[in-house]
């Protein structure tokens, strides 16, 4: 049975997962901040920043996700991307791609066309799943590669990222990694064993610096800090 969309897609709250580390980049901007949040959901950014004086502009493609995240955005729109006019994505100070080039036949055009329309010193954060989890080599190791209603290998899914392939199309794309951080797989949404447990919690979180240590094989999503300007490049592995 189909899981429904609003369970689907549910805020990742553990310390370590790409919601919570998005956020803590966006936290603390200046006030006026513009920030462009490309495929909302149900409004995740949203409801988490529409009182600290940014300016939050939304796009979101299904309707049932648009109607819920309206409300917290000065600007929405219920479209697909292609069809957003220019004006409405052009110069952002910080653009999210929250789990969203995954769903897209040619991230590339994507990310080309939002680059195209802005400033200098505009960021661009972005995460995207690991295909190469250690979960889903085992699984490829006795031939399989079963979709799923969500997770790595969600049925909506048209693109799939190792570290090298994730790296190689924000670099194609004239983007410069500032951070890149990795999420573990998110055991709570396993388990309410390891969000209530003192012992589950622990393995969480040891679960969270392995997968420091060892991306490639661990990693459940990448989350990258951009900008189109030079920068340090800095990362966690």
């Amino acid at each position: 049975m189909d899981i429904p969309l609003a369970q689907r897609y549910m805020e990742k709250d553990d310390p370590w997962s790409s919601h919570t580390i998005i956020n803590n980049w966006l936290a603390g901007l200046p006030s006026g901040t513009r920030v462009l949040d490309v495929g909302t959901s149900h409004g995740i950014v949203g409801r988490r920043f529409n009182q600290s004086g940014y300016y939050l502009k939304g796009i979101e493609v299904i309707p049932e996700f648009a109607e819920l995240a309206r409300p917290f955005y000065n600007e929405h729109l219920c479209v697909a991307f292609d069809d957003v006019p220019d004006e409405f994505i052009a110069f952002q100070d910080v653009i999210v791609l929250g789990d969203v080039l995954e769903h897209n036949p040619d991230p590339t055009r994507i990310l080309n066309r939002l680059t195209r329309l802005q400033k200098p010193e505009t960021q661009l954060i972005i995460s995207a799943p690991n295909v190469a989890n250690l979960w889903v080599r085992i699984n490829l190791l006795f031939g399989k590669f079963n979709y799923s209603e969500n997770g790595i290998l969600d049925r909506s899914h048209l693109r799939f990222f190792t570290k090298h392939t994730f790296i190689q199309l924000l670099f194609n794309s004239g983007l410069k990694i500032v951070e890149l951080k990795f999420s573990p797989i998110p055991l709570n949404r396993v388990s309410p064993f390891f969000s209530k447990n003192r012992v589950g919690r622990f393995i969480h979180m040891l679960l969270a610096r392995l997968t420091r240590l060892l991306p490639n094989l661990l990693a459940y999503q990448f989350v990258a800090r951009t900008k189109l300007e030079q920068k340090v490049f800095t990362h966690d592995n």
